[in-house]
């Protein structure tokens, strides 16, 4: 999400620039989720990396894609920030223009054969689209199989993630997501803790056959998704490899108006002991060049229909 809503900024002046270095090496060391992953990034940081980068207008941008590149983790990045400017509130950009895109449900239909299709382009949190997925849900709910499209999502709120996931399963209790961090304490209890899960009054049904469509601009809340009907046993995955971004970040402010997004928790779960991150949700049907045409073939057979 954050991704999708931040400008990298202008270079300010810096007069500190080994000072620099240094914050930006023990940040990383001792607040990456992962020790060993933060130790490697931390020793990407060389003064010399740092003095010669500052000179670069988009000093953030270049430090994003350098510890990207060294850890394969794309929730990393770096910006510039203002103290003395009034503090853009991007989530509530966000949330405004939410209505614009139809809160992320840009595709409802029931396709020939009684297969419905249902198309996802972000998460909103439920408190603002919870009525669109409630009325996408009562449509689809009479279709013989469900195709979910989450090709480009990049992700957003895990409460629209839950009611997907609800909807799709028929029952409330399955397997979440625990939010553990480097010293392995779980923080589950405040990450879900800060939503009620959204009211359905119809469910899909457990037994008629669902696929998610993916590609590798899935992302983030939409991996979340698929790996995890993935691993209810309760959707085949169609398509290509996942982006591979699990961790969410925490902000950490720097000296020289620098401001860190980096990953202190990472989602693991219960059954499985791992998640998506730097490997993607990899497909159970590869889908070609087109995963929707693969996926109405896939659900077409197992309706009896081909």
């Amino acid at each position: 999400m954050l991704s999708m809503l931040i400008a990298l900024a202008a270079n300010p002046v810096c007069e500190t620039p080994l000072e620099l270095a240094a914050e930006l090496r023990e940040v990383v060391a001792e607040q990456y989720v992962i020790p060993e992953v933060g130790a490697r990034a931390a020793a990407a940081i060389t003064d010399e990396w740092v003095i010669e980068n500052l000179a670069a207008e988009e000093f953030g941008r270049e430090l994003t894609f350098h510890l990207r590149d060294v850890t394969g983790d794309l929730h990393f990045m770096f910006d510039f920030f203002d103290p003395d400017a009034a503090e853009e509130d991007w989530e509530a950009a966000w949330v405004a223009n939410a209505p614009a895109t139809n809160f992320g449900v840009q595709r409802v239909e029931v396709m020939e054969g009684n297969i419905g299709y249902l198309r996802l382009t972000g998460f909103h949190h439920t408190d603002i689209a919870g009525q669109t997925y409630q009325s996408a849900f009562q449509f689809l709910s009479h279709s013989s199989a469900l195709i979910i499209d989450v090709r480009g999502n990049p992700g957003g709120e895990g409460a629209s993630v839950d009611a997907v996931r609800r909807y799709v399963l028929g029952r409330d209790d399955y397997p979440r997501l625990q939010f553990v961090d480097r010293h392995g304490v779980d923080h589950s209890e405040e990450w879900f803790g800060e939503f009620e899960p959204l009211h359905l009054p119809v469910r899909y049904g457990a037994d008629k056959p669902v696929y998610i469509l993916v590609d590798g601009d899935s992302f983030s809340a939409a991996e979340a998704l698929s790996y995890g009907l993935q691993t209810d046993g309760r959707a085949v995955i169609v398509g290509a490899a996942t982006g591979g971004g699990a961790n969410p970040p925490e902000t950490f402010d720097l000296v020289c108006q620098v401001r860190a997004w980096l990953p202190t928790k990472q989602p693991l779960d219960p059954r499985t002991g791992t998640n998506w991150e730097g490997v993607g949700v990899q497909p159970d049907i590869e889908g070609g060049e087109d995963a929707l045409a693969t996926a109405l073939i896939e659900a077409r057979t197992a309706l009896g229909l081909e």
